[in-house]
């Protein structure tokens, strides 16, 4: 794989959300390396927008608001004692992130 997506993938924050249109960072990546605008990606936020145009080389852009407002990284956590496997905490999870098992 070409080195260039690789290291603009390693500045992605993986939450694989799809935020930017695509089916997650990989694919974002090898479309910022082909063109596409550097600040579609809400997670990463102006942070990764200003570190993706450092690397490339290209103008510091706002963040696309189109695809979303960048929100602080949350960590969620289940207390498996009150946990009653509704799995509402799953479809809520907007990045997928939960895995679970039946009660």
């Amino acid at each position: 794989m070409d080195q260039l997506v690789l290291k603009v993938d390693s500045i992605l924050p993986q939450t694989q959300c799809e935020q930017c249109g695509h089916k997650g960072c990989l694919e974002y990546a090898k479309a910022i390396v082909s063109g596409e605008k550097i600040n579609r990606c809400p997670p990463g936020g102006d942070a990764g927008i200003r570190k993706l145009a450092s690397l490339l080389e290209l103008e510091i852009l706002p963040l696309d608001q189109s695809c979303g407002e960048h929100v602080p990284f949350e960590t969620a956590v289940i207390n498996p004692k009150l946990c009653i496997g509704c799995k509402l905490c799953v479809t809520a999870c907007p990045t997928d992130a939960i895995i679970g098992s039946p009660k």
